[in-house]
């Protein structure tokens, strides 16, 4: 929390209006179109190219995709299997 409180901190001394964090909604669709388009460089997590291409398959459009998705990657990457079935593919199969 202190390296968001220090990012808050330089936004306000830039003379810009911090967003408040309590307030922020899981519904925003410009960011789930960041994410649809995989452009998640230096975003904690889903940064790397697996992610990347598992995001740009799935195109989240909720908050509990992208929860999924970090959930289902490590360690086993299962997302293929979780993917494949969240997509309605015939061919998903559980192994």
């Amino acid at each position: 929390m202190t390296v968001i409180e220090d990012c808050l901190d330089i936004i306000r001394l830039q003379g810009k209006e911090a967003p408040d964090l309590d307030t922020l909604t899981l519904d925003d669709q410009d960011t789930f179109d960041i994410f649809c388009k995989g452009d998640t460089d230096g975003v904690f997590q889903v940064e790397s190219s697996g992610m990347r291409k598992y995001l740009r398959m799935l195109r989240p459009s909720c908050f509990e995709d992208i929860i999924a998705m970090l959930a289902l990657y490590r360690p086993a990457h299962s997302v293929p299997v979780w993917l494949m079935s969240s997509l309605n593919v015939s061919t998903a199969k559980s192994k």
